[in-house]
């Protein structure tokens, strides 16, 4: 925008054509800016994210924080999560109906009919079988 202004000799203004190029690229900084944002959680998060299992629950490490969740809390393990930072990832639905969402399984829009992968299958399956066999007996 500045190269495009410094062209305009000096005493005279910007033809229309000038300030529509410069209004258009103006608006779309902010725009550009933000979705470069987004892109920069999603690759830390990426970088960052596991899903640790234990005998007491499991570790859900994300971008900036980690959350620990005990098996008898988790209700179900949900693969088709759509997300407005993570797109498609999956997520723990815990008792209570909040979300915590895994962005370790974080997933291209263009996989979305694909089953889901071994690790979610291998998550879920644990939960089941700890929630069946009850909090006394694993």
């Amino acid at each position: 925008m500045v190269s495009l202004l410094g062209t305009v000799p000096d005493g005279r203004s910007p033809g229309l054509g000038l300030l529509v190029v410069v209004g258009a690229l103006g608006a779309l900084a902010p725009l550009l800016g933000s979705l470069g944002v987004r892109f920069g959680i999603v690759a830390l998060g990426t970088a960052r994210a596991r899903v640790e299992i234990s005998a007491d629950g499991s570790r859900v490490v994300g971008p900036v924080r980690h959350r620990d969740v005990a098996w008898e809390r988790i209700a179900a393990i949900e693969s088709r999560v759509v997300h407005p930072v993570h797109w498609l990832t999956a997520a723990a639905r815990l008792e209570d109906g909040t979300r915590i969402v895994m962005p370790a399984f974080d997933r291209p829009v263009w996989t979305f009919t694909r089953p889901s992968g071994q690790d979610i299958r291998a998550l879920r399956t644990e939960s089941h079988r700890r929630r069946q066999a009850g909090p006394g007996r694993r």
